[in-house]
């Protein structure tokens, strides 16, 4: 909505909106009853605090960011894209090594987080009572 496209005739109680012309419509002005037109602006007024657009996957902004960076996001992005930045396309990653970690380490990070669920240290023998 532009407010210099639109006017208000104050005598017949219209609102009329002038535009370019549109061949679907076959028309390049628009007229409403004033209530008419209120109605119809505040359908597309959100609630307070609502959000109207979520962008999700390889639209969001976070993932957008890092197209260039992600060889598996960046295959699939769309095509236009592609061809707007065809230097940052990065190459297939080398696989990374694989870390061990000793088993003991595994144990004691077990055996922390069961105590912390459980408040019971699963190190410790409990005596029968």
């Amino acid at each position: 909505m532009s407010l210099q496209k639109l006017s208000y005739d104050r005598p017949g109680g219209k609102v009329i909106y002038h535009t370019a012309y549109n061949p679907y419509f076959k028309q390049n002005t628009t007229l409403w009853d004033a209530m008419d037109f209120i109605a119809a602006l505040t359908q597309f007024v959100p609630p307070w605090g609502v959000r109207c657009i979520h962008y999700y996957g390889l639209y969001s902004s976070r993932c957008k960011a890092r197209w260039q960076r992600l060889p598996h996001v960046a295959r699939l992005a769309p095509a236009a894209w592609k061809d707007s930045h065809p230097q940052e396309l990065p190459s297939e990653p080398t696989p990374n090594k694989t870390l061990t970690v000793p088993r003991r380490a595994c144990r004691s990070a077990w055996a922390r987080l069961i105590a912390k669920v459980y408040e019971v240290d699963p190190l410790r023998r409990q005596l029968a009572a």
